[in-house]
């Protein structure tokens, strides 16, 4: 297993403490943890219903606390995530998640396992609530924090744009930071699949994520380009994210992506020859796969170039010579049909000529059908 694929693996799973979760041995019995609020009390959670929720919550908390088991911590979470769907009711789950947020806060400083735990456990509370514990997840130095903080925005992206405020403000910025600034790629992916948007938003919900998804999109380049195989994968996931029910002007918008995206990639894979070898190279194939067909789907072509060139024999340089060879033939002319341009590659990257080429593409690398009129 790669390099890369173990960090997939890690983003999967969150953080690496599950793995060595153990068989929970013999203790003595556990005193029982306090009810939560009666059916008739979470139809309006009083006072009297939120305080059963927070004794609740110190309880499990305390826990957490007072154990280094793995197993026990991973119950202790359970307990608080299970309680979370207690009830089908939106008062009692947006009040439990506002007062189970903020007791959780205090475990995001501990020992990683401990504070992974309450992350998961935070993030599996949608509710808008949430959001001033998101943020001290994003400002943690532990990765797998940061990760969850963008992951949790996702879930409730929709309803915090609807509110607007504070909420919504300090999401756009904190994605768009953790997009641009961070050095763990698993991060910048998930900031960019949560700045693509929910499947069901609304028009006025796209418009303000898309911003931070360009500029995020625009500031990595040079990093994928140098054969960060993390980043790599940070566009991979991004670009998988992308749905053809976009409207057509945001579906212009994701084009201009794509297409931007598999002119660095091709220029990369095929102008620096450390970018044809190991994880780096794995990487931009699958990055260039995930390239092909989203911008396929997008045009609603029935077929796209560089399945056959992937399908072919042949060494790593060749195979990136012809998708370079096939991204100016065949894709520059599609986008080109929907006014799209790839923008210049950044100074200093390792590049290839963007210039259509002066032989005609491999016969691996036909036109894609259906193409797009003007």
């Amino acid at each position: 297993m790669t390099r890369r694929m173990l960090l997939s693996l890690a983003c999967l799973l969150f953080i690496p403490c599950f793995a060595f979760a153990q068989a929970a041995q013999p203790s003595a019995a556990q005193p029982a943890a306090p009810e939560l609020p009666t059916s008739a009390e979470a139809q309006a959670m009083g006072q009297a219903a939120v305080k059963k929720v927070e004794a609740f919550a110190d309880f499990w908390i305390k826990q957490m606390q007072a154990t280094e088991d793995p197993d026990k911590l991973i119950k202790a979470r359970t307990a608080l995530v299970t309680a979370y769907s207690q009830y089908d009711n939106l008062s009692y789950r947006q009040e439990y998640a506002h007062v189970v947020s903020e007791k959780l806060a205090v475990l995001l400083s501990a020992e990683r396992n401990k504070a992974s735990q309450a992350a998961i456990a935070i993030t599996r509370l949608p509710q808008p609530s949430i959001w001033p514990t998101l943020e001290k997840m994003a400002a943690s130095g532990n990765s797998a924090l940061r990760y969850g903080a963008a992951k949790g925005y996702r879930d409730i992206a929709k309803t915090l744009l609807l509110q607007g405020g504070d909420g919504a403000k300090a999401m756009l910025a904190t994605l768009e930071k953790l997009g641009t600034q961070d050095g763990e790629g698993p991060v910048v992916g998930s900031a960019m699949v949560s700045l693509v948007g929910p499947a069901d938003a609304r028009k006025q919900d796209i418009d303000a994520l898309r911003p931070g998804l360009e500029k995020v999109w625009a500031a990595r380049i040079k990093d994928m380009m140098q054969g960060n195989e993390r980043i790599i994968d940070a566009y991979r996931q991004g670009a998988s994210a992308f749905r053809a029910g976009a409207d057509d002007a945001d579906k212009k918008r994701l084009l201009q992506l794509l297409a931007d995206a598999m002119n660095a990639a091709t220029a990369a894979f095929e102008g620096n020859p450390d970018n044809q070898k190991g994880d780096a190279a794995t990487a931009f194939r699958d990055l260039l796969s995930v390239l092909d067909q989203k911008s396929g789907e997008l045009l609603a072509l029935d077929k796209t170039p560089f399945p056959a060139i992937f399908s072919a024999e042949k060494s790593t340089d060749k195979l990136a010579t012809d998708l370079r060879t096939a991204y100016k033939d065949v894709w520059l002319p599609a986008f080109a049909a929907k006014g799209i341009k790839p923008h210049d590659l950044p100074a200093g990257a390792a590049m290839a000529s963007s210039a259509p080429s002066s032989k005609p593409a491999s016969a691996a690398a036909s036109k894609p059908t259906s193409a797009p009129a003007k």
